[in-house]
């Protein structure tokens, strides 16, 4: 893929397909406050929100008594709750009213939960809409030709799994090795062997877990600070030691 998924933050993405790739606009999750409005001059249309909740249980629209929403997966009702202390377990949700220029408005509630966007038809074009965990873009690909999994001799218990990845970087083109405890690094993030699916007659599947580090660099700049901490005394305790022995 060409872009990393955040666990905690969200984001409203909207975006066409156009062959192998996707074109996003997307308001990050953070900005979602009731009664904002977003404008895409894009589509000519605009997003009145109504109330964005950062944990939230939702209801099919069976269960709902209030008004009814246009969704992907049949949700009719959101229900606010407190946000968890443990970030990866609050779904957000959003509703909101989307008006396209000359049209009525469409009365929308989106998810975090939903696995599969909501689709419209907006300025003419095939637009999917979505409440989904953000997307930090790539601009190189990683492809997953093997994965090996060991187990424990007479269980079926993991023992140790790696992957054999094909990067791609414009033009140039590498194989690397991804396993446990022994991570890849490249641009300043960290690739960890998360976990995988080797489900039956499907592709093999390998997860990864992809950090960053701002501060990857002060053990190094510590030492040579320390270092230089430490030359600076002994030069100084030099000069000191020469000068006693000539006034001597």
């Amino acid at each position: 893929g060409h872009f990393t998924t955040s666990y905690h933050e969200f984001e409203l993405a909207l975006w066409e397909r156009e062959g192998d790739t996707n074109s996003v606009i997307a308001f990050d999750a953070a900005g979602l406050k009731t009664g904002k409005v977003l404008t895409i001059p894009a589509y000519k249309t605009r997003i009145h929100v109504h109330n964005y909740y950062r944990n939230a249980d939702a209801f099919t629209a069976k269960a709902a008594a209030g008004p009814k929403y246009i969704s992907a997966s049949g949700v009719g009702f959101l229900e606010p709750r407190k946000p968890d202390k443990e970030a990866t377990r609050n779904l957000p949700g959003i509703t909101f009213t989307l008006t396209e220029q000359g049209a009525d408005g469409m009365d929308i509630v989106l998810y975090g939960g939903e696995l599969k966007p909501l689709m419209l038809t907006l300025n003419g074009r095939r637009v999917f809409i979505q409440l989904r965990r953000k997307h930090y873009p790539l601009d190189f690909s990683m492809t997953l030709t093997d994965f090996v999994k060991r187990v424990h001799p007479g269980t079926t218990i993991p023992r140790d799994f790696e992957s054999y990845v094909d990067m791609e970087h414009g033009p140039t083109s590498r194989n690397i090795k991804i396993w446990m405890n022994n991570p890849f690094r490249y641009q300043g993030l960290t690739f960890f062997q998360a976990s995988y699916s080797q489900p039956p007659g499907a592709p093999q599947e390998s997860t990864f877990a992809v950090v960053t580090n701002p501060g990857r660099l002060l053990p190094y700049v510590s030492s040579i600070v320390i270092f230089l901490g430490l030359l600076l005394h002994f030069i100084l305790a030099l000069v000191s030691f020469s000068r006693k022995r000539r006034e001597a």
